[in-house]
């Protein structure tokens, strides 16, 4: 009987192992960059902040990629320049094995966005995601969350 049951689950041990093998995963580091720390910002911010890299990580978890994140307390953003807060951040990247380095600059107006691939030079490729692209209808909250699930779909393919 119980031999039975170990047969008839092995197809289905064997579709999902084949499936898991076949997806690949990507490694990034997430460096939120905000001028203040998180302990010293209204609530509005920090709401701000965290829901738009839940969003964000909610899509690329849900994608399989494995991700972590830190914060940089920054004055300055400055697109198109590889600054020495980026070459800090890809240096921790390497460190803990990551293969792309993802940094977020989120302001009242949206979220500037750089890509840099670790240990590859040249340039990063950058955007930026609008706020006023979601849905007026729905909370604050809800809003970031879904800024930070357009980002993550405008970064998966050039991490692929």
């Amino acid at each position: 009987m119980n031999m039975m049951i170990y047969l008839r689950k092995l197809p289905i041990l064997l579709l999902f192992l084949g499936a898991s093998l076949s997806a690949s995963s990507t490694t990034l580091l997430i460096d939120t960059r905000d001028s203040l720390p998180r302990s010293e910002m209204e609530i509005d911010e920090k709401t701000r902040v965290v829901s738009l890299e839940s969003g964000l990580m909610d899509v690329l978890f849900e994608e399989g990629h494995i991700f972590f994140n830190m914060f940089t307390p920054v004055r300055d953003y400055s697109p198109g320049e590889m600054s020495r807060e980026d070459e800090k951040a890809l240096a921790d990247a390497g460190e803990f094995g990551a293969a792309f380095l993802l940094v977020l600059r989120p302001d009242e107006k949206g979220a500037y966005w750089k890509l840099c691939r670790v240990g590859a030079p040249g340039n990063p490729v950058e955007g930026f995601a609008d706020y006023s692209e979601t849905d007026p209808d729905k909370s604050i909250r809800e809003r970031w969350i879904s800024l930070g699930n357009i980002l993550a779909y405008s970064v998966i393919p050039l991490i692929r």
